[in-house]
């Protein structure tokens, strides 16, 4: 029989075996830097990466930078006619702002140039009732050909909702709703963080070695929690108006917006090459993606075949094969977040950077960029986007841009 001689082999063969070496450790390093620079290779899947989540409605604000966004690429967005909500939507009521194309200055409320502006009295101000709320998930529920039959299966849920034992409580986080802020909270009032102050644009460290040994799916399989446990815990989730959530995963995402943008860069350039043709990579490095580039990359992905910041809400949550004992519209995430605690009882957590903590949530920045941006879009994209989202609008009756009200829920 003969005998195979590694050495010998080796020492025949030392070129080959170098090459195949530097081969390994190239590819290696190639998908290490992917996964690093959140590249999407648009296979037709959903892109679940947790990079940079500055999710504080707070940064609505507090951004320092007046542009809109500084167009240093010189892509300028074509100025198109004024949105129109689809007729099926209860959001009809609609005014005129002042127009401009790719402009560089925020809007404020002067651009309420016709109409009616926001009233201190208007209905929506109140936080809707619960009751109202669950009628309208159901309703969400329907435009998806689906409905929630009782009782709750947790073991169904998304990767994204977390058990919280020691306050018997769940929660969904879908992102850009703040869902950094609340897990936080949600720790600290179980009494995890022993006075830490954890940053929440730390977002690897909050969805990661914070609460990733909280995550339902997890624990199930450990075998550290049961689903007569899960059953009998108080269980919430936070929605946000699709718009103003488009706009804010844009600006933190994928904008060069100074105080916040960029952090998605892998996905960035490519939309830049996708969108303009631009095969460069020193070029494609230089540049960002516009807002209108950004709708048409949504309007490509059909808002599930993209990372889960510009997804649907409704592939988050876990309807409907449960029904959450409290829904938490952002806009009234003040309000409604000491409901969180009283029925947790930790009435002394504060919620962090609650959306209409320091002003109307109809003032806030993302609000007042998604006005001038979407108008500029045209009615045509805008439509596209809305039948796309059109059940996380119906999440909770959500306003139009063109509302008085808009962000908030438009509720009786």
């Amino acid at each position: 029989m003969m005998k195979f001689d590694v050495r010998e082999a080796f020492a025949n063969h030392k070129k080959e075996t170098f090459v195949l070496l530097i081969i390994s450790v190239t590819v290696i390093a190639f998908f290490c830097l992917i996964k690093e620079s959140n590249v999407d290779l648009s296979v037709g899947l959903v892109v679940e990466t947790w990079s940079q989540d500055i999710t504080s409605p707070d940064e609505d604000l507090v951004a320092k930078n007046n542009t809109i966004y500084e167009d240093s690429n010189n892509h300028t967005t074509s100025t198109l006619t004024t949105s129109s909500y689809p007729a099926s939507s209860s959001s009809t009521s609609s005014y005129s702002t002042t127009s401009s194309s790719s402009s560089t200055t925020s809007p404020s409320t002067s651009s309420y140039s016709t109409g009616s502006p926001p009233s201190d009295d208007s209905l929506n101000l109140e936080p809707p009732s619960q009751e109202w709320a669950h009628a309208q998930f159901s309703k969400s529920m329907a435009l998806l050909n689906v409905r929630y039959d009782p009782p709750n299966h947790w073991e169904m849920c998304s990767i994204r909702t977390y058990f919280f034992p020691k306050i018997n409580t769940i929660f969904t986080g879908t992102p850009k709703t703040g869902c950094s802020n609340w897990i936080i909270s949600l720790l600290e009032a179980e009494g995890e963080l022993m006075d830490r102050e954890i940053d929440p644009s730390r977002v690897a460290f909050v969805h990661g070695r914070m609460s990733k040994n909280r995550r339902i799916k997890q624990m199930l399989d450990d075998n550290r929690v049961t689903k007569t446990e899960l059953e009998n815990a108080f269980s919430f989730v936070v929605v946000r108006n699709p718009w103003t959530r488009m706009v804010s995963g844009f600006r933190d995402k994928l904008s060069n917006e100074i105080t916040q943008g960029g952090s998605f860069r892998g996905i960035g350039m490519h939309i830049i090459r996708e969108m303009r043709g631009i095969t460069d990579p020193v070029l494609v490095e230089k540049l960002y993606p516009t807002f209108a580039e950004f709708a048409q990359y949504l309007i490509k992905k059909e808002g599930y075949r993209c990372d889960a910041h510009f997804a649907r809400q409704t592939v988050t949550l876990c309807t409907p094969h449960v029904m959450y004992d409290l829904i938490v519209p952002l806009e009234h995430s003040t309000r409604l977040s000491q409901e969180v605690w009283s029925r947790i009882n930790a009435t002394d957590t504060p919620l962090l950077g609650s959306y209409d903590k320091s002003s109307d949530p109809r003032f806030q920045k993302s609000t007042l960029f998604a006005k001038q941006w979407l108008k500029d879009l045209g009615s045509e994209v805008t439509d596209k986007l809305y039948h796309i989202y059109k059940a996380d609008f119906a999440l909770l009756n959500y306003s139009n841009f063109t509302h008085p009200d808009f962000p908030l829920p438009l509720h009786s």
